[in-house]
């Protein structure tokens, strides 16, 4: 919404101005809660000290004059102000059965026409107030913030959110045993959310551990959209006994340290990147390595899900290269041994993370 303020800058004066915005703030105790606190925000200060009504006024205007009418518990008392600059009649309850003092004119009308007055306000009102609580509701658009804080709620996942206008895609991994339905509906239930996409694989629950401990640098790669990537060059991450075992590596958005790492159902993992031939891996911004064309790595039993982890750091996360096959939470906790003496590497740069999980099977199936 385009401020007041700003929209009619120069053709209305700044009080007035103010005082529109003031009234259309989203929260509701930002408003004016009431039409007599409303009503000072009008006002200016004029040299002699009094305050007169603040409205744009042309040079025809300056004798006009706006009628006020106020309802009393006897009378309905009817003031009337000059918009020339003076400052307010003050409009007095004349004394009883006398008549109304000098420039304000007492009246005593029939009840009848008092309670069509009050009908007419109490429709006026409930007509905005309607069409407010539209307006907000086609207005409100999610807040990320708060729906991740959903999504990292759930166990066993790697989950991120995207909203475009009032629709949520929720992508990432999660086991098979996640509750999608349940947080679903915590996010439909979040304001300004109208339709939630759940685009989420579901892996083993086998994997669990390792998710959650992926998942933070995972959600960090993913949400400042900083690069790091593994793919497969294959369709379905299908991989037939025999093959060559082939990955594409991408650096995220700064010179880093890459670790690539298979993870086996049984517990054990082997390291593809770095290894005792390769050294220590350092990739530019951005850059991208092709992994497996020369056969280094070929697919054989057992056969199944299996998960392929790209790990990145600004400063390399061990001295010495790792014996190429060790268990996965000997390794998990020698990362994070290694990470909470560095959390955010050097310059402020994040660890970052991505992984791919790939199904093998034999020939023919």
């Amino acid at each position: 919404l385009v401020p007041a303020t700003v929209a009619a800058a120069d053709r209305y004066s700044v009080n007035f101005l103010r005082a529109i915005d003031r009234a259309l703030a989203f929260h509701p105790e930002a408003r004016p809660q009431t039409i007599a606190e409303w009503r000072v925000m009008f006002e200016l200060e004029t040299d002699d000290g009094s305050t007169a009504l603040d409205f744009p006024l042309g040079e025809e205007d300056q004798e006009k004059t706006l009628v006020i009418n106020t309802a009393g518990p006897e009378l309905l008392y009817q003031k009337t102000v000059r918009l020339g600059g003076s400052p307010p009649v003050a409009a007095e309850k004349p004394p009883s059965g006398g008549s109304a003092a000098t420039g304000a004119t007492a009246r005593r009308p029939g009840k009848s026409r008092i309670g069509r007055l009050a009908a007419q306000l109490i429709a006026g009102i409930a007509i905005l107030a309607a069409a407010l609580w539209w307006y907000q509701q086609q207005s409100l658009r999610p807040t990320l913030f708060e729906v991740q804080a959903v999504l990292d709620d759930v166990p066993c996942a790697a989950l991120v959110a995207m909203a475009r206008d009032r629709t949520v895609t929720v992508n990432g991994f999660a086991t098979e045993s996640i509750e999608f339905d349940g947080a679903a509906q915590a996010i439909a239930g979040l304001p300004g959310v109208g339709d939630v996409r759940m685009e989420v694989a579901t892996v083993d629950r086998v994997y669990c551990r390792l998710l959650e401990f992926y998942a933070p640098y995972w959600k960090t790669n993913r949400i400042q959209k900083l690069g790091a990537a593994i793919t497969t060059p294959k369709s379905g991450n299908v991989f037939v006994d025999g093959e060559p075992l082939l990955l594409d590596v991408a650096a995220p958005l700064y010179r880093s340290y890459v670790y690539v790492d298979y993870f086996l159902r049984d517990g054990y993992m082997v390291h593809l990147l770095p290894n005792q031939r390769s050294g220590p891996v350092r990739l530019g911004a951005g850059e991208w390595l092709s992994l497996g064309e020369g056969g280094e790595w070929v697919v054989s039993p057992p056969f199944g899900q299996e998960m392929i982890a790209i790990i990145a750091s600004p400063v390399p996360l061990f001295a010495d290269i790792r014996q190429s096959q060790e268990s996965d939470g000997d390794y998990l906790a020698a990362i994070n041994e290694r990470l909470k003496a560095d959390s955010t590497g050097t310059d402020g740069r994040p660890v970052t993370a991505d992984f791919v999980f790939i199904t093998t099977m034999p020939k023919g199936q």
